[in-house]
């Protein structure tokens, strides 16, 4: 019923609304489906089924519209009537249209078609070849003079080393008459028991290529490699190895290097007599142990080879007093 006329319906296979122009082409998967759409997009609509009045036992939906306007029921009947004379393929380019129109949420507009890796094309609202907006310094900081944020010229890397070694609280340097050469500089308050030897670590004639800048286990550069004759470049490769890793300190790096400068040629005497090979290793590198290292590492170390039973507790306690009295750790205040 449309108002008070009368008009008779067709039938629709499948669940079909036939009230849309356009969804008419589209089939809801259940009765559900066709009546939640009636509900939404429908609304001044009223719908009843009846099962009984169909034929041969077909459902019969009775739709009830309120009346329009005349314009608006010529239309309708023109749509009818271009509906029954259209296409299948007017009817999906409507249908595309529709299901845009009646979707609850917007489409976004379909980007234009720029041609790839072009001078015009835009991404962000500038050229992708246009110059970047951050400019980088006309001119990079060099190793010999750098610039403080004041504008003022800072010293040379020597000059800096230098100053940043005089700058660090240490005690005292213990001095003994007889031999005035005897004791090391002690390392700084702030770790008594680490390495004397502080950033940048290595002296003003000597420089590092290392990324990250000097390390301290570069200070074993000052160490001399005849000893090794050809088997040099073994000793620096596996050197290497050694410095790449990554979870253990630059201190125990520099322990591990030593001991195997010295067990690659000294192996037979470490065997005969354990504690007297550590004794000897200690006599040959204690001064770089103390630069490079500390009295940390070195602990560590002796508690590596007392866990792999050659020295016992007494002997790593021995070996820490001998070391203690080469470097002069009880005159240290």
């Amino acid at each position: 019923m449309v108002g008070q006329k009368s008009f008779d319906g067709y039938s629709i296979h499948g669940w079909r609304c036939p009230l849309c122009r356009i969804l008419r082409t589209v089939r809801f998967n259940t009765r559900a489906g066709l009546e939640i759409h009636l509900e939404q997009f429908h609304t001044r609509s009223e719908f009843e089924w009846d099962e009984d009045g169909g034929q041969n036992g077909a459902l019969l939906l009775r739709i009830t519209v309120p009346e329009v306007p005349a314009s608006d029921s010529e239309s309708d009947t023109d749509d009818e009537g271009q509906l029954s004379s259209s296409d299948s393929n007017e009817e999906e380019e409507v249908a595309a249209d529709s299901l845009t129109r009646l979707s609850p949420l917007k489409r976004s507009p379909t980007p234009e078609v720029k041609p790839f890796l072009r001078g015009s094309s835009v991404f962000g609202g500038r050229s992708v070849f246009a110059p970047s907006p951050f400019k980088p310094p006309r001119s990079s900081p060099e190793l010999s003079s750098f610039r403080s944020s004041a504008g003022t010229p800072r010293p040379p890397v020597s000059r800096l080393s230098s100053a940043v070694a005089a700058e660090v609280q240490r005690p005292p340097r213990p001095i003994d008459q007889a031999n005035p050469a005897r004791y090391p500089t002690p390392p700084p308050y702030v770790d008594l028991e680490g390495p004397a030897a502080v950033y940048p670590y290595i002296s003003g004639s000597s420089y590092s290529a290392r990324p990250g800048g000097p390390k301290l286990y570069d200070l074993l550069n000052e160490l001399p490699l005849e000893p090794f004759g050809l088997m040099a470049w073994y000793v620096v490769d596996k050197e290497e190895d050694i410095f790449e890793l990554d979870n253990v300190r630059d201190e125990d790096k520099v322990m591990r290097a030593l001991w195997g400068r010295w067990i690659m040629l000294n192996r037979n005497a470490f065997i005969a007599d354990y504690e007297k090979g550590v004794k000897m290793f200690i006599d040959e590198y204690w001064r770089i142990i103390h630069r490079a290292a500390g009295f940390s590492a070195l602990r560590i170390w002796l508690l590596t080879l007392a866990q792999n039973r050659f020295l016992t507790g007494t002997q790593f306690c021995d070996v820490l007093k001998y070391y203690s009295d080469l470097v002069g750790m009880d005159l240290w205040k």
